[in-house]
């Protein structure tokens, strides 16, 4: 579940403990092992991708907009 945080996101479980720490300017909840996140690109420019459970990058940031897996 996507989590909130001083201002940045991150994972929690269902019990509220952190799967991955809050590093994100967002992310959505997880779809087929898979979340979208947001951070920010060198140039302050929001860049979206998916991460896998441990906060690794699976599709990189590259992206202005991206949508869930369906």
């Amino acid at each position: 579940i996507g989590a909130l945080k001083q201002g940045r996101w991150g994972v929690i479980d269902l019990n509220g403990s952190w799967i991955v720490d809050p590093k994100f300017g967002f992310c959505a909840a997880f779809h087929e092992g898979m979340a979208r996140a947001m951070i920010k690109d060198n140039q302050g420019q929001p860049k979206r991708g998916f991460i896998d459970v441990n906060g690794n990058w699976i599709i990189d940031p590259r992206y202005d907009d991206c949508e869930d897996f369906r």
